[in-house]
């Protein structure tokens, strides 16, 4: 599997990959999935990140 970084994707890219993220944190929290919500969140945290870093 490869890493993509936000600076990688096209413009509105970035936003749109947090946009799926954030689906899909709210798919996890609603069927109990805590443990995958809490990587799928770290995820958006660290993208939000990034993103404020550049």
């Amino acid at each position: 599997m490869e890493n993509l970084s936000p600076a990688a994707l096209p413009d509105g890219g970035a936003q749109t990959v947090l946009a799926a993220l954030e689906q899909q944190l709210a798919a996890l929290d609603r069927l109990g999935s805590y443990i995958a919500a809490a990587h799928v969140d770290a995820a958006i945290q660290q993208m939000r990140r990034d993103q404020a870093a550049r």
